[in-house]
């Protein structure tokens, strides 16, 4: 017969440090839209623009926990992990509450922003349109334009840039976040320089949120949201979504996509066959990179072990045969770490290309090339609902 006599309990543990805003940013008001009639939605309703004030508590810091002990089946005590901290970080606008220290207040007023786990209040330049009668704008903090943006126009600030309205054949620069109510649209220069491909330029610190975007160039640190149709745009970011909602319904149609993570989009292509290229390649360079870095060391370092190993064979006394043995140890020591590290790297490199993916919720049309790691694969066909990724050596397209 068999039964449970006891059970033992495992400890629980600790939850990291994490952080909260106290506040609504305007960037996250923006990504969802006021409703108006009929359940649709009024993409160039900025709604109304509320600013902190000094004094204001703006951020907390929820400290990490130790966890809970058990005890296993013979009573010993079982000592849980307890959660990692993390700082609270003070910018220029901001100060720690001295009744609270997991507080952070605003200490001037401005636009309040966030960037990873930092909490920074930015001045806010505002205008209803930029034209070439207002002049370029160079500002440091967040630039806020409720209408458009004429073409040949530039903006460079150091927050976040929100324009309410569209976008033409302009350049827009900053270190915080882009977000484009309406879209933006630029022209293929008649000569690419310095990378750039196209007259409208979209380059963030951060992510990048527009409507639709058509024929310009995309530079983003982290993601990229087109919300309805990106067409014959170079885009360069970390991982890029066409379309709303959870799966993206939008629509990615020719152009060169270069990103690190992956893409999610609902339509890829085109019934014409557009050229269409996709590479998830960004991070697999800097792997390979690191790799060819550590190799160009070990080579010399090899070759000069060699030739310690040649001394060997000439006549010596014991005492520099002792010598260069211990020379041919050292050496070898050397060769060993940076082989040992550059596997580390080469095993990071497969087991983050193995989570890299393309996923098309919709339709994959023929004429899309996809670049993962070293392989290149051109779609022959029309597909449904896909998955792209790479499986071991060679680029699948499975039925998602």
């Amino acid at each position: 017969m068999e039964g449970t006599i006891a059970l033992g309990l495992e400890p629980k543990h600790g939850k990291n440090a994490y952080f909260k805003p106290l506040v609504e940013l305007l960037t996250e008001k923006i990504r969802r839209p006021m409703e108006i009639e009929g359940g649709k939605v009024d993409l160039k309703d900025l709604g109304d623009i509320e600013t902190v004030k000094p004094g204001e508590k703006i951020f907390q810091k929820f400290p990490p926990t130790g966890g809970t002990p058990s005890k296993n089946l013979l009573g010993e005590v079982l000592i849980p992990t307890a959660g990692k901290d993390a700082e609270l970080e003070v910018s220029s606008g901001t100060t720690i509450d001295k009744k609270d220290t997991n507080i952070l207040l605003a200490k001037r007023e401005g636009l309040a922003r966030l960037i990873e786990n930092r909490m920074e209040v930015d001045d806010v330049y505002t205008l209803a349109e930029l034209t070439p009668k207002h002049g370029h704008i160079k500002f440091n903090g967040s630039v806020m334009i409720a209408g458009d943006v004429s073409p040949e126009m530039r903006i460079v600030a150091t927050g976040d840039v929100i324009i309410g309205g569209f976008v033409e054949q302009a350049s827009i620069r900053c270190r915080g976040e882009i977000t484009i109510i309406s879209g933006a649209s630029g022209k293929p220069l008649d000569e690419p320089y310095d990378g750039r491909m196209s007259n409208c330029l979209l380059e963030s610190g951060y992510r990048i949120n527009v409507a639709f975007a058509n024929q310009i160039d995309i530079i983003a640190k982290r993601d990229v949201h087109v919300h309805k149709q990106l067409s014959h745009c170079n885009v360069t970011a970390a991982s890029l979504r066409v379309g709303r909602g959870k799966f993206g319904d939008g629509k990615l149609v020719g152009g060169k996509i270069k990103l690190s993570k992956g893409l999610l989009v609902g339509k890829l292509g085109s019934p014409s066959d557009t050229a269409t290229s996709v590479s998830l390649n960004r991070s697999f360079v800097l792997f390979k990179q690191k790799e060819l870095d550590i190799w160009t060391k070990v080579e010399p370092l090899s070759d000069e072990l060699d030739a310690l190993k040649n001394r060997l064979q000439s006549f010596l006394t014991d005492q520099q045969r002792a010598e260069i043995k211990e020379q041919i140890l050292n050496q070898q020591y050397k060769i060993d770490k940076l082989n040992n590290a550059r596997k580390r790297i080469t095993k990071k490199r497969k087991e983050y290309m193995s989570q890299v993916a393309v996923e098309i919720t919709n339709t994959l049309h023929a004429a899309v090339t996809f670049e993962i790691g070293d392989k290149t694969i051109i779609n022959d066909r029309e597909r449904g609902p896909s998955i792209v990724t790479l499986d071991e050596y060679q680029i699948e397209i499975k039925p998602r």
